[in-house]
C-alpha cells in the first residue's frame, strides 16, 4: 500500500505491522500465537449479581496469596507456557473454601513447582518445640531416572504473617530419609520438592 505524506510517497508493508490498542470503535491486539484480531470495542456490564462479585472476592483473594509466589511458580513450572495463570486457575477451582464473604485459601491444594522426578513414598511429618521433623521412605524404586537417592529434597517456605517466602535448597538427599528444620509453627507453611543433582530435572510440590 502507499501513502503520500508531506509530498513524499512511502510503501507500508501490513505483513510486518503488528497492531495494539484502541481505534475508535474497534480494538485490536495480537494474540500470544501471533494472530491479529480486530473486535468492536463494548462496555462489559457490571450487575455486580451475587455470583460475581463472589468470583472477584475469589479471584482478589488468589491473587493476593499467589503474588508472593510468582518467582517460586515461574521457576517451578519452567518447561510449561502460562504457568502463573494455570496456577491461580487450579487454587480458584480447588484451594478456595467457605462460603461468600467469607472465602479463605487451602495452601495444601497449591502446587508450585511441576516435573518429572518422582517425590518419595511415605512422607511424614510431626512438629515438636518448634522443629519439624520429615521422614521419609529412602529407597528408590521404579524408574531410576527419577528416582536417584542423590536427589535433593528442597524446602518452599512461606511466613503468612509477613507475606514472605524463601527456599531453603539442597537441605537432604532423598537417600537420607529423614530432616529436622526449625520453624515458627504459627504462620509458617512448607512444601517440599526434589531435584535432581545436576539441577536438569525436578519434582512436582508436596504440601507438608
Amino acid at each position: 500500500m502507499l501513502i503520500i505524506k508531506t509530498g513524499i510517497v512511502e510503501e507500508i508493508n501490513f505483513k510486518k505491522l503488528r497492531f495494539s490498542g484502541k481505534i475508535g470503535p474497534v480494538v485490536a491486539y495480537t494474540t500470544k500465537f501471533g494472530t491479529e484480531v480486530l473486535r468492536k470495542h463494548v462496555i462489559p456490564k457490571d450487575p455486580k449479581t451475587p455470583k460475581q462479585l463472589a468470583y472477584r472476592m475469589k479471584f482478589a483473594l488468589v491473587s493476593s496469596c499467589l503474588s508472593p509466589f510468582s518467582s517460586i511458580i515461574k521457576d517451578g513450572y519452567a518447561q510449561k507456557r502460562g504457568a502463573y495463570r494455570t496456577v491461580i486457575s487450579n487454587a480458584l477451582r480447588e484451594a478456595i473454601e467457605g462460603e461468600y464473604p467469607n472465602f479463605s485459601i487451602n495452601y495444601s491444594k497449591i502446587q508450585l513447582t511441576h516435573g518429572k522426578l518422582n517425590l518419595p513414598s511415605n512422607i511424614d511429618a510431626s512438629i515438636q518445640n518448634n522443629s519439624l521433623r520429615l521422614t521419609w521412605d529412602p529407597k528408590t524404586k521404579g524408574h531410576s531416572a527419577r528416582n536417584r537417592s542423590d536427589d535433593r529434597l528442597n524446602i518452599i517456605c512461606f511466613d503468612e504473617s509477613k507475606k514472605e517466602v524463601f527456599v531453603k535448597f539442597n537441605v537432604a538427599s532423598r537417600g537420607d530419609g529423614e530432616l529436622n528444620v526449625d520453624i515458627n509453627t504459627e504462620s509458617m507453611h512448607l512444601w517440599i520438592y526434589l531435584s535432581s543433582s545436576d539441577g536438569k530435572d525436578i519434582s512436582g510440590s508436596d504440601y507438608v
